[in-house]
């Protein structure tokens, strides 16, 4: 599956930039699931019917795709850019921003988790993405954690068990949303980096 850039597409008469369509997408397959969606939720989600969808995505697949490079190019950008700087700083900012989000109403977890943890985490392109997206965070805690006097090995592995929590956290925000286990994670997550 090749990621593709958001471009115009037509709808009823006028024009509605695609973004808008995958963000439509994107916000049903975060709290619904991308697996479970249906046909007739994609719709209701997106604004665009059947015939529409095909005409841009020959497929389910593909309007996940879509949605999960959005997700990565906004959701997942700003999370990372929480870590800088890098340093104590930058960890107190991701923490603070995931425990603030967490707390909202209807918060399900991260996409990206729970749509690698469901049965598409089987599809190439959904693996690809998430095992990227593991490398990049786990790198920039990693810098974050030796730019706080950690060994380039501690950094490493001390980031690696935060990745690891940030993917139970996520998973408990699918089931059951804010709880009180999530607040145990998160902070069992501040701790791993020394917060």
């Amino acid at each position: 599956m090749v990621w593709r850039s958001v471009q115009n597409v037509g709808h009823r008469g006028g024009v509605t930039m695609e973004s808008k369509v995958i963000e439509g997408a994107m916000g049903l397959f975060w709290t619904r699931g991308a697996d479970q969606a249906s046909d007739p939720e994609i719709q209701q989600a997106t604004g665009l019917s059947r015939k529409e969808l095909s005409q841009r995505w020959p497929d389910k697949n593909a309007l996940i795709a879509d949605a999960l490079l959005h997700y990565r190019d906004t959701v997942l950008a700003r999370m990372l850019a929480e870590l800088n700087p890098p340093g104590r700083a930058g960890l107190i900012q991701f923490w603070d921003k995931l425990d603030h989000i967490a707390r909202q109403p209807g918060w399900s977890g991260c996409l990206l988790f729970r749509t690698a943890s469901g049965p598409m985490g089987r599809e190439p392109f959904v693996g690809a993405a998430f095992l990227a997206y593991l490398r990049d965070l786990t790198e920039a805690l990693a810098k974050c954690l030796a730019a706080e006097g950690h060994t380039k090995e501690n950094a490493r592995l001390a980031a690696m068990q935060a990745v690891a929590l940030l993917g139970q956290i996520s998973l408990i925000g699918a089931s059951q949303g804010w709880c009180p286990a999530a607040e145990d994670w998160i902070a069992a997550g501040r701790a791993t980096c020394g917060l």
